[in-house]
Protein backbone atom coordinates (compact mmCIF):
# COMPACT_ATOMS: atom_id res chain seq x y z
CA UNK A 1 0.00 0.00 0.00
CA UNK A 2 1.25 3.25 -0.59
CA UNK A 3 3.27 5.34 1.87
CA UNK A 4 3.32 1.89 3.77
CA UNK A 5 5.74 -0.94 4.84
CA UNK A 6 4.45 -4.23 4.80
CA UNK A 7 5.11 -7.70 4.60
CA UNK A 8 2.99 -11.04 3.17
CA UNK A 9 2.13 -13.95 5.19
CA UNK A 10 -0.84 -16.10 4.75
CA UNK A 11 -2.60 -17.31 2.12
CA UNK A 12 -5.29 -20.08 1.08
CA UNK A 13 -5.56 -22.42 3.97
CA UNK A 14 -2.55 -20.18 6.04
CA UNK A 15 -3.85 -19.60 10.02
CA UNK A 16 -2.09 -15.73 9.34
CA UNK A 17 -3.82 -13.20 7.98
CA UNK A 18 -2.81 -11.99 4.12
CA UNK A 19 -1.03 -9.10 5.01
CA UNK A 20 0.43 -6.68 7.65
CA UNK A 21 0.78 -2.92 6.88
CA UNK A 22 1.70 -0.25 9.47
CA UNK A 23 2.00 3.49 8.83
CA UNK A 24 5.23 4.82 10.80
CA UNK A 25 4.32 8.71 11.00
CA UNK A 26 6.96 11.51 12.58
CA UNK A 27 4.43 11.68 15.42
CA UNK A 28 4.21 8.23 16.81
CA UNK A 29 0.30 8.88 18.02
CA UNK A 30 -0.36 9.16 14.72
CA UNK A 31 1.15 5.51 13.49
CA UNK A 32 -0.88 2.83 13.15
CA UNK A 33 -1.30 -0.84 11.36
CA UNK A 34 -3.75 -2.44 9.69
CA UNK A 35 -4.35 -6.86 9.55
CA UNK A 36 -5.54 -7.32 6.21
CA UNK A 37 -7.25 -10.59 5.25
CA UNK A 38 -8.49 -11.01 1.99
CA UNK A 39 -11.79 -13.24 0.62
CA UNK A 40 -12.77 -14.55 -2.71
CA UNK A 41 -16.03 -16.24 -2.83
CA UNK A 42 -18.08 -16.47 -6.22
CA UNK A 43 -21.76 -16.03 -4.33
CA UNK A 44 -19.78 -13.12 -1.91
CA UNK A 45 -18.52 -12.80 1.23
CA UNK A 46 -20.37 -12.77 4.56
CA UNK A 47 -18.60 -12.53 8.39
CA UNK A 48 -19.71 -16.09 9.87
CA UNK A 49 -18.43 -18.06 12.62
CA UNK A 50 -15.39 -19.36 11.21
CA UNK A 51 -14.29 -15.84 9.94
CA UNK A 52 -15.06 -14.24 12.84
CA UNK A 53 -13.06 -16.56 14.98
CA UNK A 54 -9.86 -16.50 12.60
CA UNK A 55 -10.30 -12.41 12.63
CA UNK A 56 -9.80 -12.74 16.55
CA UNK A 57 -6.94 -14.53 16.51
CA UNK A 58 -5.57 -12.43 13.58
CA UNK A 59 -6.23 -9.36 16.00
CA UNK A 60 -5.10 -10.82 19.01
CA UNK A 61 -1.44 -12.55 17.72
CA UNK A 62 -0.98 -9.42 15.04
CA UNK A 63 -1.51 -6.43 17.03
CA UNK A 64 1.57 -7.98 19.87
CA UNK A 65 3.28 -8.41 16.79
CA UNK A 66 2.65 -4.86 15.47
CA UNK A 67 3.72 -3.35 18.63
CA UNK A 68 6.44 -5.63 19.82
CA UNK A 69 8.39 -5.46 16.22
CA UNK A 70 7.38 -2.82 14.30
CA UNK A 71 6.55 -0.06 17.37
CA UNK A 72 3.24 0.25 16.40
CA UNK A 73 1.00 0.80 19.17
CA UNK A 74 -2.63 1.15 17.36
CA UNK A 75 -4.08 -1.46 15.15
CA UNK A 76 -7.13 -2.30 13.03
CA UNK A 77 -8.46 -4.80 11.14
CA UNK A 78 -9.19 -5.48 7.56
CA UNK A 79 -11.20 -7.59 4.97
CA UNK A 80 -11.16 -6.68 1.12
CA UNK A 81 -13.90 -8.88 -0.35
CA UNK A 82 -14.51 -9.24 -3.90
CA UNK A 83 -17.63 -8.42 -3.17
CA UNK A 84 -19.52 -8.40 0.19
CA UNK A 85 -22.95 -9.64 1.18
CA UNK A 86 -23.20 -9.45 5.14
CA UNK A 87 -26.20 -7.70 6.39
CA UNK A 88 -24.78 -6.11 10.17
CA UNK A 89 -22.44 -8.51 10.67
CA UNK A 90 -19.55 -6.29 10.37
CA UNK A 91 -20.76 -3.79 13.18
CA UNK A 92 -21.69 -6.92 15.55
CA UNK A 93 -18.11 -8.28 14.92
CA UNK A 94 -17.25 -4.77 15.68
CA UNK A 95 -19.11 -4.53 18.76
CA UNK A 96 -17.65 -8.18 19.78
CA UNK A 97 -14.39 -6.73 19.34
CA UNK A 98 -14.69 -4.02 21.35
CA UNK A 99 -15.94 -5.93 24.38
CA UNK A 100 -13.03 -8.72 24.21
CA UNK A 101 -9.91 -6.54 24.24
CA UNK A 102 -8.22 -4.74 26.54
CA UNK A 103 -6.72 -2.45 23.72
CA UNK A 104 -8.93 -0.45 20.97
CA UNK A 105 -9.27 -2.09 17.57
CA UNK A 106 -11.28 -1.50 14.87
CA UNK A 107 -11.93 -2.37 11.53
CA UNK A 108 -13.76 -2.12 8.22
CA UNK A 109 -14.72 -4.26 5.21
CA UNK A 110 -13.92 -2.84 1.72
CA UNK A 111 -14.64 -4.24 -2.08
CA UNK A 112 -12.02 -4.65 -4.49
CA UNK A 113 -12.97 -1.44 -6.71
CA UNK A 114 -13.40 0.44 -3.86
CA UNK A 115 -9.65 -0.48 -2.30
CA UNK A 116 -8.77 0.04 -5.87
CA UNK A 117 -10.47 3.79 -5.40
CA UNK A 118 -9.21 4.20 -2.22
CA UNK A 119 -5.16 3.82 -3.16
CA UNK A 120 -5.73 6.00 -5.97
CA UNK A 121 -6.94 8.50 -3.80
CA UNK A 122 -4.02 8.13 -1.20
CA UNK A 123 -1.94 8.33 -4.01
CA UNK A 124 -3.26 12.25 -4.83
CA UNK A 125 -3.62 13.46 -1.52
CA UNK A 126 -1.12 11.24 0.59
CA UNK A 127 -3.92 11.80 3.85
CA UNK A 128 -2.98 9.18 6.15
CA UNK A 129 -5.01 10.24 8.97
CA UNK A 130 -8.08 10.49 6.94
CA UNK A 131 -7.17 6.64 5.12
CA UNK A 132 -7.16 5.69 9.29
CA UNK A 133 -10.73 7.05 10.19
CA UNK A 134 -12.13 4.80 6.53
CA UNK A 135 -10.28 1.96 7.98
CA UNK A 136 -11.77 1.83 11.36
CA UNK A 137 -14.95 3.05 9.98
CA UNK A 138 -16.46 0.10 11.69
CA UNK A 139 -18.66 -1.16 8.62
CA UNK A 140 -17.96 -1.67 4.76
CA UNK A 141 -16.51 1.21 2.84
CA UNK A 142 -18.57 2.54 0.37
CA UNK A 143 -18.09 4.36 -2.83
CA UNK A 144 -19.41 7.32 -1.14
CA UNK A 145 -17.43 7.80 1.94
CA UNK A 146 -14.67 7.53 -0.10
CA UNK A 147 -15.34 10.43 -1.93
CA UNK A 148 -16.49 12.38 1.02
CA UNK A 149 -13.41 11.98 2.69
CA UNK A 150 -11.16 12.70 -0.19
Amino acid sequence: MIGFEGIKLGGVGNTEPDSLFWYRASNDDDSYGLIVDAKAYSKGFRINTNSSRQMNDYIYKFVNKLQDEYKINRSHYHWVSSKYIGNGDIEDFAENVKNMYFFESRGSIVSISNALLIADRIQTHRDFKKLESLMAIQREILQKDIEMLF
